[in-house]
């Protein structure tokens, strides 16, 4: 806290996102968990994996799994435009930090808010499922989605293949 003469003045704590876009809408992302955002490129598709799985990158020497964040949402896929990116994520993995690239349709900008301004996600009972939604925010006059990155891009139990032995 700082003091100001004779009144204290409350530290405000922020919140620190990046904005980007998947069909037209607006979502946002804690910048803690970015790593990195790379122009698209061409990335190698893996065989017998869930429809939002695009395929892995060579990123340095390491193989990074690339989702597409519209399908993981449920969204329109569009076509790849210029502003077509992959956001490099650090996602918690079964207690291990994994990098997961998400394919998004723009990045728009790092927005910083007080952690007071943070909405809670929307609530509509079982006719919605908001697990993936960590918070809504107001900026510039529209709401932002914030999602929840270990969630959203952690592989589940109905996406796993597992074969019989013969």
């Amino acid at each position: 806290m700082l003091k100001n003469r004779n009144q204290e003045v409350e530290e405000v704590k922020t919140q620190v996102f990046l904005a980007f876009k998947l069909a037209g809408e607006v979502f946002a992302a804690n910048v803690s968990c970015v790593v990195n955002i790379l122009e698209m490129v061409p990335i190698t598709p893996v065989p017998m994996s869930p429809v939002y799985m695009k395929g892995v990158l060579n990123q340095r020497g390491s193989v990074l799994p690339v989702v597409d964040a519209r399908a993981k949402l449920s969204l329109p896929i569009g076509e790849n435009t210029k502003d077509t990116c992959i956001i490099v994520l650090s996602v918690k993995v079964d207690d291990e930090m994994v990098e997961v690239g998400a394919i998004a349709d723009a990045v728009s900008e790092v927005i910083e808010m007080p952690e007071a301004d943070v909405l809670p996600p929307v609530a509509l009972g079982s006719v919605f499922d908001s697990k993936y939604i960590k918070g809504m925010l107001k900026h510039n006059g529209q709401f932002v989605t914030i999602l929840d990155i270990d969630l959203l891009f952690a592989i589940e139990k109905e996406d796993s293949f597992e074969f019989e032995s013969k």
